[in-house]
């Protein structure tokens, strides 16, 4: 049996299978429409990879309370860790964000 599909969406963090597609379904809910951010993994010496969040530097005010509101409602390991601040977030054509452009 070999299964084929997409294993990008998911990473390691402390040992734990994290997806991404679930965080930014949740990410995605929660933020208001004007704030344009992504979720992105990124390499950490001691957990594998930690969440990182990626948005717009004219969001930068409000983004604080969009971390808090992010990290009240996930798991612990699955929190954000860093913020990128950025003049803009590289799209595929349908909307993706492409995360290893960052």
């Amino acid at each position: 049996l070999k299964f084929l599909g997409r294993n990008a969406d998911w990473i390691k963090i402390g040992g734990e299978n994290v997806s991404l597609f679930q965080l930014e379904t949740y990410l995605d809910k929660i933020k208001p429409p004007s704030i344009d951010a992504v979720l992105s993994p990124a390499p950490d010496a001691r957990l594998g990879y930690v969440i990182e969040l990626i948005a717009l530097k004219k969001d930068q005010l409000r983004i604080d309370s969009l971390v808090q509101t992010f990290n009240a409602g996930v798991m612990p390991y699955e929190k954000i860790r860093n913020v990128c601040l950025v003049d803009s977030i590289p799209r595929t054509p349908l909307g993706k964000s492409l995360r290893k452009v960052y």
